[in-house]
């Protein structure tokens, strides 16, 4: 069993060079999209948590940390994304990879980070936005993203 986690801060090529990878390796490429959508056996709807839009875009708050809805989710979506890596060599890409996949030995853990003006650019090509909302909007976007580590 191999497996590549590949985790990144916003705006990323991350998804590009697990397509890549994928390809000259020979594995399956996972997102988190498909996790969600294979969660749903488990039950991950029940904890209210799934909605993509919501858990995507918000951090949890002070009293959703200690939940059991936030244990219910990690377990659905941890059995989820196992049932994957059981299934032969894969990639996977998203936010907390490494912290996913922890229990999993022999696993490339690798972090994608590109240079803030590069994600600048990107953000106000894709949006049409100033550099000035860009930047606030990326700020916005990593703090969460590191507010979910501690979820």
């Amino acid at each position: 069993m191999s497996v590549i986690a590949i985790s990144r801060g916003s705006l990323n090529a991350a998804s590009k060079l697990a397509e890549r990878l994928g390809s000259k390796l020979g594995s399956a490429v996972i997102t988190r999209e498909m996790v969600l959508e294979a969660a749903e056996r488990y039950g991950i709807s029940e904890t209210g948590l799934e909605m993509r839009h919501i858990v995507a875009q918000h951090p949890p708050g002070f009293w959703e940390k200690y939940a059991d809805a936030r244990k219910h989710y990690l377990a659905c979506f941890k059995a989820a994304l196992f049932d994957f890596v059981l299934q032969g060599p894969v990639i996977y890409h998203g936010n907390l990879a490494h912290f996913l996949l922890d229990e999993v030995p022999f696993v490339l853990r690798v972090r994608v980070n590109a240079p803030m003006e590069d994600r600048v650019a990107t953000m106000m090509a894709e949006l049409g936005i100033s550099r000035y909302e860009a930047i606030h909007r990326i700020e916005a976007i990593d703090r969460d993203r590191k507010q979910w580590t501690q979820f």
